[in-house]
Parts: structure tokens; C-alpha cells; sequence
């Protein structure tokens, strides 16, 4: 009897270290799937910076009388080299442009927002938003 009991207390404690190491591994392998997905969505918020500065760079180098008050949208692939279409693209950036009088000349405000291209795979949320504004002199 008291074998068997030894053996019963045994068999216990085993159940209870296997059931502890699960949990501690559960924990470890959702702390590893969550620390992939943030690095992940880091890297398309880097590179959603990085074009939306560039971007505003640019019209910001263009005279005012290059300008055109207009929207455009600018498609980029997975790896944000831009493409033609928006069939082969994964973000898109829609920009606008408005210029507005102002007592001593005029401002340009450049609105760019960048999204996932396909609104059903992601949502229609906004990655990156970004407004620049240049003063040009009369």
C-alpha cells in the first residue's frame, strides 16, 4: 500500500510539472507571435514614413507655379518600390494639394494618407498620415 501510493504521488507531481511547463510555453510562444506581428507592423509603418517625407520633399522643392491643385494616388508594392497599377500593389498613398491666399502670398498645404491597397484583406485604416505646408511669397 504504501508503494502504491508513492507511485499515485509520483504521478501527481508529473502531471503538475507537465501541466505548468504547457502553460509557461503557451505564454513564451504568444510573447514570440505578438513580438513578430509588432516587428512587422514596424517595418510597414518605417517604410510609410519614409515615402510620405519623401514625397513632401519633393513638392516642396517644386516652384509654386509647377504646381498643380490636384490629387494623385501612388501605388508601392509589398516591399514599397512604386508600381503602375494598383492590381500588383499592396499600399497606397493618396495625395492632395491646396493652396489657400494668404495676406502676403500663399500657402500650399500637402495632404498625403497612406493605406492598404486591398480595403478587404486590411480595413480601410490609415497607416501614416502626414500634412507639410511651404509658403511661397508673392
Amino acid at each position: 500500500m504504501k508503494n502504491i501510493s508513492r507511485t499515485n504521488l509520483f504521478m501527481i507531481e508529473l502531471i503538475i510539472i507537465i501541466i505548468f511547463f504547457s502553460f509557461a510555453s503557451y505564454v513564451v510562444i504568444n510573447v514570440f507571435q505578438t513580438s513578430n506581428k509588432l516587428a512587422s507592423d514596424t517595418d510597414v509603418l518605417n517604410g510609410a514614413v519614409i515615402r510620405a517625407e519623401s514625397i513632401a520633399e519633393t513638392y516642396k522643392a517644386i516652384e509654386f507655379y509647377d504646381l498643380i491643385e490636384q490629387g494623385e494616388t501612388l501605388y508601392y508594392n509589398e516591399n514599397w518600390i512604386k508600381v503602375d497599377t494598383q492590381d500588383t500593389s499592396k499600399y497606397s498613398i493618396i495625395v492632395r494639394l491646396e493652396v489657400k491666399m494668404e495676406e502676403y502670398g500663399r500657402m500650399a498645404y500637402l495632404y498625403e494618407d497612406i493605406y492598404y491597397t486591398d480595403k478587404n484583406k486590411f480595413g480601410r485604416d490609415v497607416i501614416y498620415s502626414l500634412k507639410t505646408k511651404k509658403f511661397y511669397a508673392n
